[in-house]
């Protein structure tokens, strides 16, 4: 069971990495997913419920996408996409999340990317979490590094416009 789990992390990572790719379509709303930022957020608590954590970062990406976009930001076709992987330390009791996010290309620059950044800080300090993030060139390999039973909690936040 662990090896099919492996063959998925491993796909996961090479589709990550692969995106915006020159062999790849490109995305019609010029959006691309920021391979070399890493983000980090953690409750201040131990043994913190995977899924109200994920709960709460849910409700984080829609507070950001509606700081940037308004109230139709559900329906935005560059709205902010979170790839968390969730990850929850047996010996430690802490549950964290690593993620990467896909943007419109405007957020491209590094400046860009600090005031969204910055942006996002002021968010998750409402809900007494810790954050971080870095620049780091492994950050995909390092979102996707444990595999195991209790760290195979990808989820992909982010809302389609519904169609009538």
């Amino acid at each position: 069971m662990s090896k099919q789990f492996s063959r998925d992390r491993l796909k996961m990572r090479e589709s990550l990495l692969n995106a915006n790719g020159k062999n790849l379509l490109p995305d019609d709303n010029d959006n691309l997913i920021l391979k070399h930022l890493l983000i980090t957020i953690a409750p201040n608590k131990s043994n913190y419920s995977i899924s109200s954590f994920a709960k709460k970062i849910r409700i984080i990406n829609a507070m950001l996408n509606k700081k940037l976009y308004k109230r139709k930001f559900k329906q935005h076709p560059n709205r902010i996409v979170f790839f968390n992987f969730i990850e929850y330390s047996k010996t430690k009791n802490l549950t964290h999340n690593h993620f990467i996010i896909r943007t419109h290309k405007s957020f491209s620059s590094t400046n860009k990317i600090i005031e969204l950044m910055s942006l996002l800080k002021t968010i998750v300090d409402k809900f007494e979490f810790k954050f971080d993030y870095r620049f780091r060139n492994n950050a995909i390999d390092y979102a996707t590094k444990h595999f195991s039973e209790n760290n195979d909690n990808l989820i992909i936040n982010w809302y389609e416009s519904k169609t009538l």
